[in-house]
């Protein structure tokens, strides 16, 4: 799943010389992997939107060398851009991430790490991870080579290991004195670290597509947490699974203005997610720690178009593959209720998941709040909503915060043990609905 963890190498303090003849050459690798202007949004605009979020963006396959190239194979590839700000001088960001010996204190993904070879602007580090899914332990060796560029910023690639490609580019930007902004691009060949993560991906290819995401998220949150010293709330699941009062308010966020520019533009280049701290949520004595998880996507044709689609809820599961029947329907004015059954295969098991949702539209109807009363969620607040943008295409968002009920099933069950697995399915989940939404309304359109 993190296989992005193993990137996180990274200086930024110096000026490259000529590369030690014992150490790939990464020139070429430096004018084809992209850089943050190629995403045509600044840095300031990118610390706005993630002063306290991560956000991650997956861009559309695309051949990123038509040469023969060591470091990618000459098919298309799909990038992943992540940022997040960390609110630290650039200095104290930089002397942690350099710290490559001891990353296995500090990366729950990284079992050990050692620098074998190093000189004054190249680095080869081996690194023994764990990747823990439900059912499923994968534990890849890998080696890589981290190079600075003469611009500052940081390359790098598998030399060898049990996966055979993968690269990144870092770039630290400051924003303040006290902030800076952490830029990660990366692309790695997920399925090659053992004959099970191919046989899953093969099944589920969304997996595949979405497990970059998930570790580009982990790095950065687990940098940014161990930089600013942030410590998780003690907090127990509560015995009741049902909200006094709907939660939409205390867990999930609402866009306006600068932060809808930013994500209008980010849309373009492909779907993006925003990843979002854990949080306390509270209503008497009742505490919940909750992370958010937003995703992002745009479909052609404006956004009255396409309302008389996305408004009629129970056709959702005739249109969203991960959406396997809505029953139980009662509407009345601008309130929905339902009943819904999700469901995933992974080859070597399948999920599935029920709840009640409980919601209500605003008067535009391009915005339903829900919350889950009773299911497989202890706790469940959810948001869809639509976007109207300037070139007249609609944007798409999902955005949910949950807690997995410890009573459900057992790949549930398994999954709610796995470290960070609200990030984990949130992001799954997130993805399916959001996608299947875009293919829902394009077919319609």
């Amino acid at each position: 799943m993190s296989l992005r963890l193993i990137l996180l190498c990274v200086v930024f303090y110096i000026s490259p010389t000529a590369v030690a003849k014992d150490f790939l050459d990464f020139s070429e690798l430096d004018q084809r992997l992209p850089r943050i202007r190629d995403l045509g949004v600044t840095p300031q605009s990118l610390a706005l939107l993630t002063q306290h979020d991560i956000a991650v963006l997956q861009t559309s396959p695309q051949t990123f060398s038509t040469q023969e190239n060591p470091f990618v194979p000459n098919e298309k590839i799909q990038l992943t851009h992540a940022f997040t700000v960390i609110h630290a001088p650039l200095a104290n960001v930089r002397q942690q991430l350099l710290d490559f010996n001891n990353y296995s204190n500090t990366m729950p993904h990284i079992r050990e790490s050692k620098v074998r070879k190093q000189n004054t602007h190249n680095w080869i580090a081996e690194y023994e991870l764990s990747f823990k899914m439900p059912l499923v332990t994968v534990r890849p060796n890998v080696t890589v080579q981290h190079s600075l560029t003469e611009s500052g910023d940081l390359l790098e690639s598998v030399i060898d290991g049990d996966m055979d490609y993968s690269i990144a580019r870092w770039e630290l930007v400051p924003i303040t004195p006290g902030s800076t902004l952490v830029v990660q691009t990366a692309w790695a060949d997920v399925s090659s670290v053992s004959w099970i993560m191919s046989l899953v991906f093969a099944v589920q290819p969304e997996l595949e597509t979405l497990s970059p995401i998930t570790a580009a998220a982990l790095t950065l949150q687990s940098l940014r947490q161990d930089i600013e010293q942030t410590y998780l709330y003690r907090y127990k699941h509560v015995s009741s699974i049902v909200w006094k009062t709907a939660p939409y308010q205390s867990v999930l966020t609402q866009h306006f203005g600068s932060s809808i520019q930013v994500l209008e533009q980010l849309t373009k280049k492909g779907t993006i997610s925003l990843i979002s701290p854990l949080k306390v949520s509270q209503q008497g004595q009742q505490r919940v720690l909750l992370q958010q998880i937003q995703t992002f996507a745009r479909v052609k044709g404006n956004l009255e178009s396409h309302k008389p689609t996305y408004t009629q809820i129970q056709q959702y599961a005739k249109g969203i593959k991960a959406i396997k029947k809505i029953s139980a329907i009662n509407e009345q004015d601008l309130e929905h209720q339902s009943h819904w059954q999700l469901g995933f295969d992974f080859s070597i098991f399948s999920m599935g998941i029920e709840f009640d949702v409980a919601g209500q539209w605003d008067t535009a109807k391009s915005q339903f709040d829900f919350y889950s009363p009773k299911g497989d969620f202890l706790h469940l607040a959810g948001r869809w909503q639509w976007f109207a943008t300037t070139d007249e295409q609609t944007m798409v968002m999902f955005s949910s915060s949950h807690d997995i009920d410890p009573e459900a099933g057992m790949i549930l069950k398994a999954i709610r043990q796995i470290p960070f697995n609200q990030m984990f399915s949130g992001l799954f989940i997130g993805h399916q609905l959001v996608r299947g939404q875009v293919e829902m309304l394009s077919a319609k359109h």
